[in-house]
């Protein structure tokens, strides 16, 4: 297991707070952060300016499919921003608490998107 940030940028603080909470409960990560942020990007060959909730997972890599599937299940877009970081040192002890707090049992849950490296 190696030690990744999961982030999406969500439409609603609601959303992001679901996606937040169920991931952590689920065991599939071991915290995570909400904070509003206002973003630009291209989408239909338009740009477009909003403001969005960014939601960070700290995770392990095994457990990222997992959360794909709970993200596309909870998201209202219909590309989600979904992008794994790896996390390549972490404070003293960190690291060690969050491979701890990550549960084993990987499950699978709601669609299930086409992944790429």
């Amino acid at each position: 297991m190696k030690p990744v940030i999961v982030t999406v940028a969500c439409p609603s603080a609601g959303e992001a707070n679901i996606i937040m909470e169920t991931a952590v409960e689920a065991g599939w990560a071991a915290s995570g952060q909400t904070w509003p942020i206002n973003s630009f990007y291209r989408w239909n060959g338009e740009t477009v300016a909003g403001e969005e909730h960014i939601v960070l997972l700290k995770t392990v890599d095994k457990c990222f499919e997992s959360i794909c599937q709970l993200i596309f299940s909870h998201h209202s877009y219909e590309l989600p921003s979904i992008v794994m970081i790896p996390i390549l040192a972490g404070g003293p002890g960190y690291v060690d608490w969050l491979l701890d707090s990550i549960d084993g049992d990987v499950k699978k849950v709601g669609a299930s998107p086409t992944l790429r490296a």
